[in-house]
């Protein structure tokens, strides 16, 4: 080849080498060399040179090594313009040596020189790392971050990311083909592109670019989320588990933090997502709604001047088709109180209305449950005068749910009760005692719950209602037994109760009886267990002879029925009890 000029410089250049006096200066002279044969460097040999490269790099002697490693970035940076139709090829060639390639200031040379490639190319090299299958390796990652260290790149990284994900998010609906590999594309692809914006932030130095970008940044991961609701994620089965974990937990942060806290939502993205919750698809409601539902516990909300706006947004919501998109409607409407507390009373007809609406759900049991948990902390903010007339539904509906199976509502369905109990003062108490007698013996069964957490909270609401009983004389007897710090003990709580309702009100007495016998059918063992021993203590108490309401034929078949309970404990109270009266001469056999 004819170098002309070049010739002499070259000549000149190979003496410095064999007389450079310090490494220093033998990398100075060996770069020059470089830049002079780049502009002669015939740019379809391109791999073959990269690959030779990348082995010389292998060399025993660290010197060759890291003249290798400059002599690529200087080709790259001077000749890669040329190099379009082999990139995909370079980053393979590179890729496969980084796990040889392990000594810190050589591996930096193939990190340094995706981003001098991307530089030139950008929509190639982002497409070809985005061709690797999910989960990334540790490799894959770094190749990805490498790209997060010059802040204007990211930019330019993140910005085709998100237009990749848009648009392969609007192709997915038109992918026609049946075949299974085409199908996980469609999924992956996006994926991929999610799983890169992640690992490229997580290398930036300043959140300035991702702050400029989280406009349109942050909807498009939320609608990742949205996009892969209930799906199984296309990673592929890696047969020892340690790998697996070792290799997918980089893909598995969430790169949709909520953002709250850092004061990162802006009007532009509450805006967008106001957009998606009339979507005709499903997952975006979901997605969207639930957002809202969490900014509603935020101040910002309110400052911004959006709360109408998504107070009205929740209210269609509630109706939703979807349970959970009703669900998370009511619990942003919930989320008022922590938000903006001040406007509870403002709105609250149009709170409440919505969410003893909610209590009515025949459709979804976490839709009732979030609706008593948002009323519990509704209330917690109002006076009785607030709530009008309201109060009778809210009452009525509450109670349903003491015996329901679901622990989460009966434990929720006290606390509500026991709120309630608080507020009433003058205007509802008539109708408000006259509920907790239809209930107290409920409470009081409860006391014994299966679940020790529902327990507890029935043990709140039994203490916060008994004084709705006018039982004066009881009430002390009641203090002590459940006072926070008192152990409980049902037995004699039920005995202490017995022995004054029959002395002093037979007609509660015999309520408490009657109500007792209906639990003897109960789905939990250990609350028909308690209902049989309860009823072997009110006869302990009891005049039989002014007892007219006590039914002896029928509490002996209810209890011989129980004598036959798959329980073994119920079949052992049964049994002691009918033992207890027929020895005491309570029954006739």
């Amino acid at each position: 080849m004819n170098l002309g000029s070049a010739e002499e410089e070259l000549s000149c250049l190979c003496e410095e080498l064999t007389t450079a006096p310090d490494p220093e200066a033998l990398f100075q002279a060996s770069s020059k060399m470089a830049r002079v044969v780049s502009e002669y460097f015939p740019s379809e040999q391109a791999t073959d040179f990269i690959e030779t490269t990348m082995d010389s790099m292998l060399s025993a002697n660290p010197t060759c090594a890291t003249a290798a490693g400059l002599w690529m970035k200087i080709i790259l940076k001077e000749c890669g313009d040329a190099m379009l139709d082999q990139v995909p090829a370079i980053l393979d060639i590179i890729y496969s040596h980084m796990s040889n390639i392990q000594e810190g200031s050589l591996r930096q040379f193939l990190l340094e020189a995706v981003p001098i490639l991307a530089h030139q190319h950008l929509e190639a090299v982002i497409s070809s790392l985005l061709s690797k299958r999910l989960p990334m390796d540790s490799d894959t990652t770094e190749l990805w971050r490498s790209l997060g260290g010059d802040p204007l790149l990211a930019t330019q990284v993140l910005q085709v990311l998100i237009e990749k994900i848009k648009t392969l998010t609007s192709q997915e609906g038109s992918v026609t083909s049946e075949t299974e590999t085409d199908r996980h594309l469609a999924v992956a692809e996006p994926l991929s592109a999610t799983c890169a914006i992640f690992e490229v932030v997580s290398a930036l130095q300043s959140s300035k670019a991702v702050q400029e970008l989280l406009p349109e940044l942050f909807p498009v991961l939320l609608q990742q989320v949205s996009r892969t609701l209930g799906q199984k994620m296309p990673l592929p089965v890696i047969s020892s588990q340690e790998s697996f974990q070792k290799d997918r937990q980089h893909t598995e942060g969430n790169p949709c933090r909520v953002l709250l806290r850092s004061e990162l939502v802006t009007p532009e993205i509450i805006q967008s997502l106001l957009a998606w919750v009339n979507s005709p698809t499903e997952n975006y409601r979901v997605t969207s709604t639930a957002f809202l539902a969490q900014l509603m516990s935020d101040p910002m909300l309110r400052e911004k001047k959006f709360l109408k706006s998504v107070l009205r947004v929740l209210e269609e919501r509630s109706q939703d088709r979807n349970s959970i998109v009703r669900q998370m409607a009511v619990r942003g409407l919930g989320n008022i109180v922590d938000g903006a507390p001040q406007k509870v009373k403002k709105h609250k007809k149009f709170l409440l209305d919505i969410l003893i609406r909610a209590l009515h759900d025949i459709f979804s049991s976490e839709v009732i449950g979030e609706s008593m948990n948002a009323l519990a902390k509704v209330l917690k903010t109002l006076k009785e005068k607030d709530i009008g007339s309201s109060f009778r539904d809210l009452t009525q509906q509450t109670r349903t749910y003491f015996d329901d199976e679901d622990d989460a509502l009966r434990s929720v369905a006290f606390v509500l009760f026991g709120i309630l109990a608080q507020l009433t003062k003058k205007k509802w108490k008539a109708y408000f005692t006259e509920q907790v007698r239809k209930s107290w013996v409920t409470l009081l069964l409860h006391l014994q719950d299966p679940n020790p957490q529902v327990s507890m909270k029935c043990r709140a609401t039994f203490h916060l209602c008994f004084p709705f009983l006018g039982l004066k004389r009881l009430q002390h007897v009641i203090n002590k037994h459940l006072d926070d710090t008192a152990k409980l003990n049902p037995t004699e709580l039920q005995e202490d109760i017995c022995r004054h309702l029959a002395k002093e009100n037979l007609e509660l007495l015999e309520n408490l009886y009657k109500t007792t016998l209906t639990y003897f059918y109960s789905s939990w063992e250990g609350i028909r267990a308690a209902a049989a021993k309860l009823a072997g203590i009110i006869l302990e108490h009891i005049d039989m002879h002014l007892m007219k309401w006590l039914y002896r034929g029928y509490l002996l078949m209810y209890l011989q029925v129980l004598e036959k309970d798959p329980s073994p404990t119920v079949q052992l109270v049964a049994t002691e009890i009918i033992s207890d009266i027929r020895s005491g001469g309570v029954l006739e056999k």
